[in-house]
């Protein structure tokens, strides 16, 4: 292998280069096997020794997976291949043509031979020169090591196309293909659950306190989201302690909500909870009176960094008001006209949506004993506080939010990429502890019926906030809307015909 490609691997700039002479051969599929190999057979494998802690080698040892998520780059003859666009008079030829309309030979020549077009695999074979290098089981579609090949001849589109709808129908397949369930037991107050390091979760149910079993509650996903982790020893050379759960997989869940929320399964949790610092989570199993129908945990072992990857999605994090005179009402009331503090907002046709922003739209706590009491928990150089005022007739709802300054590095890289930047990234989870609901009466002064009052009612609502969030994007639910279930919408509720508490 060393006589026609030399490897080379950097683990701080998660890169693969492999460096070809003429006549080498690469089989796309088996390269990173191969590349594992090379670094055991060259001793790069950590070795500690047990006597004395020390460490003989200097690479850290990886994995295949690990190994697979690295950016490949492939030379011939010291000239990175990148690919080039098809010739568009020579199906799956692809390469740069002279005034002459001949082929270059100083820069590289690609042809393409299927041999699978079903998967849209083949022989790719690369020109330079007088060199020549041969990648088997290379794919249009996924682009084998990182070179990219541009079809513009139409018979070469066209089978490309038919790849890629064959390949939709047959993932669409494997998606309908039904569901392995199994009965587990969800996540009570009592569990014990811990970081892989050893630092442990502090379990508080509030949206699933009205369900329990011996007078202990469930913890539904938005209890155990975000909750604090305590003791992680976890050193700041291996990337400091974990402090909070900082993802919930939909694979961990059970498939029904449960008072609105979804129960999360003891037995899933290593596979679908994660902490900030990106490491699994673990939960002692405890048997309950409870059996939920969930995923099987036998689909979720030993996935892969990859997979995880396909799993974990953000979308843009949204707050809708449900604004109902009762709490059985099924459709939410049409808003008009309300304040934003102040400022009349006034249309004829309902409000649906609101884009607020955190710097020039809010203001501060306006409640300085709960601001103190927030501080304790999150202090200001951790977590910007503000504060929103809405007031529909007379309801006035005081929404304030904890913003984390810090992006967990679970988030980091995905974070590169992401759309809205300005609305965080994570949901918003309501701090049931600190919501209250007052009603004030006042007398109106200018009356000669002096038992005439005013009323105003303030609800106090405080939320986590997605990190790093700069904006709002808050919604107004509209007639039936109650069924919309999706991971990014933090519902706030208000009845205006009493005090309705989320929590219950």
């Amino acid at each position: 292998m060393l006589n026609k490609y030399i490897i080379s691997i950097h683990s701080s700039k998660k890169s693969v280069y492999v460096f070809c002479k003429d006549g080498a051969c690469i089989d796309c599929k088996s390269i990173y096997e191969e590349c594992l190999m090379y670094l055991q057979t060259q001793g790069y494998n950590k070795e500690v020794n047990q006597e004395s802690n020390t460490q003989t080698n200097t690479e850290v040892s990886i994995t295949l997976e690990e190994l697979q998520s690295y950016k490949p780059s492939l030379f011939l003859d010291s000239t990175l291949l990148t690919g080039s666009s098809e010739i568009e008079s020579n199906p799956f030829l692809f390469g740069e043509l002279d005034k002459d309309n001949t082929i270059k030979q100083d820069t590289p020549t690609y042809h393409f031979s299927p041999k699978d077009e079903e998967n849209n695999l083949g022989t790719l074979t690369i020109f330079l020169n007088a060199s020549t290098l041969t990648l088997l089981n290379y794919s249009l579609l996924d682009s084998s090591l990182n070179i990219k090949l541009e079809l513009t001849n139409k018979e070469s589109q066209e089978k490309q196309d038919k790849a890629i709808i064959q390949r939709e129908q047959k993932q669409h397949k494997e998606q309908l293909q039904p569901l392995s369930i199994a009965m587990l037991h969800p996540i009570l107050e009592d569990n014990e659950m811990k970081c892989s390091h050893g630092g442990v979760v502090q379990l508080k149910s509030n949206l699933g306190k009205s369900i329990q079993d011996k007078n202990i509650p469930f913890i539904l996903e938005t209890d155990l989201l975000y909750s604090s982790i305590v003791g992680c020893p976890n050193p700041p050379i291996s990337g400091g302690p974990c402090t909070q759960v900082a993802l919930i997989l939909p694979s961990s869940r059970g498939l029904k909500k449960h008072n609105e929320d979804y129960p999360i399964m003891q037995d899933l949790v290593s596979s679908g909870v994660f902490s900030d610092k990106g490491v699994p989570l673990i939960c002692i199993p405890k048997p309950n009176s409870y059996k939920i129908n969930a995923p099987s945990p036998t689909h979720t072992k030993n996935i892969t960094k990859e997979a995880l990857k396909a799993q974990i999605e953000f979308h843009k994090p949204i707050l809708r008001l449900h604004y109902k005179e009762h709490k059985s009402q099924q459709d939410n009331l049409p808003i008009t006209r309300f304040y934003l503090f102040d400022n009349l907002k006034e249309q004829e046709s309902p409000f649906e949506n609101l884009i607020l922003d955190y710097q020039s739209d809010a203001q501060g706590i306006s409640d300085k004993d709960l601001e103190k009491e927030l501080l304790q928990s999150y202090p200001d150089k951790e977590y910007q506080h503000k504060q929103i005022n809405l007031q529909f007739g007379v309801h006035q709802i005081h929404l304030v939010f904890i913003i984390p300054q810090s992006l967990p590095k679970l988030f980091k890289e995905y974070y590169k990429n992401y759309k809205h930047k300005d609305y965080g990234i994570g949901k918003y989870k309501p701090l049931f502890n600190y919501s209250k609901d007052i009603t004030t009466y006042t007398k109106i002064t200018d009356s000669k019926d002096i038992s005439l009052q005013s009323i105003s009612i303030t609800h106090t609502r405080v939320f986590l906030s997605p990190f790093k969030a700069n904006k709002l994007n808050f919604t107004f639910a509209l007639g039936l809307d109650d069924y919309l279930d999706k991971d990014n919408i933090t519902e706030l509720k208000i009845v205006i015909g009493g005090v309705y508490d989320e929590g219950e």
